[in-house]
């Protein structure tokens, strides 16, 4: 009968260890399918959020400095000088494009899509105005440039602008989306290590019983019985 007893007993212990075992294995590939996610989700936080607010940033200011370097253009005192100008607007415009290249080979949603498409357009228009209103400046007519910088091009620079901080703004959010989806992901780990822990301490000290049961019970005499 002590057989039998124990036989269960130690039945119940290597089930409850064979259980802990599972509730690893389980446990394991859930904490690791987390951690792995939110190792991509920071990840992407840097590729595709950080470093293309960045360029975001880098473009405006290049942007910026067409306008001061065009005020100059308006005001050069000679030929050479709004020569020198022009070749650093032009270089502007050109580091402009390749962040904008960059950008657009990060991961966008639909409506980063969308504010790229305009912003392409608007520099487009941008561009064209520019371009006309240094063809009047270099031949003399700096007034007749300077009243249509104010009246046409200053509303295409602020609409380009505009555009620009729709599109950081966009940046920051899904930014911020993607962080608090990594934290979510490693909370969630943190809890399945939590509670991975808790079963196996559990699991521990109901073998601790088992086996101070079975000490227990090894150790006690039969009773008598009568012939």
């Amino acid at each position: 009968m002590k057989h039998v007893v124990i036989f269960r007993k130690t039945y119940r212990l290597a089930l409850g260890v064979l259980l802990v075992f599972v509730l690893s294995l389980l446990a394991t590939s859930l904490i690791r399918r987390h951690v792995l996610a939110a190792d991509r989700s920071v990840m992407s936080l840097y590729l595709d959020r950080l470093l293309p607010t960045r360029d975001l940033a880098c473009v405006q200011e290049r942007l910026y400095q067409n306008e001061l370097l065009f005020q100059e253009h308006l005001h050069a005192p000679s030929p050479e000088t709004r020569r020198r100008l022009e070749a650093q607007m032009q270089d502007h415009l050109r580091e402009m494009d390749l962040y904008m290249t960059q950008f657009a080979h990060t991961y966008l949603i639909d409506q980063e899509v969308q504010s790229l498409a305009q912003y392409l357009r608007d520099l487009h228009q941008y561009q064209q105005q520019q371009q006309h209103l240094l063809a009047l400046s270099n031949a003399g007519h700096t007034q007749e440039a300077a009243l249509l910088y104010a009246s046409e091009s200053q509303p295409l620079f602020q609409q380009l602008t505009r555009t620009l901080q729709t599109l950081t703004s966009l940046q920051t959010s899904e930014g911020l989306t993607l962080y608090e989806g990594s934290h979510h992901k490693l909370l969630e780990a943190n809890l399945l290590t939590y509670l991975l822990i808790g079963v196996t301490l559990l699991l521990g000290v109901a073998a601790q019983v088992l086996l101070l049961e079975s000490r227990v019970f090894l150790r006690t005499p039969p009773k008598p019985t009568l012939n």
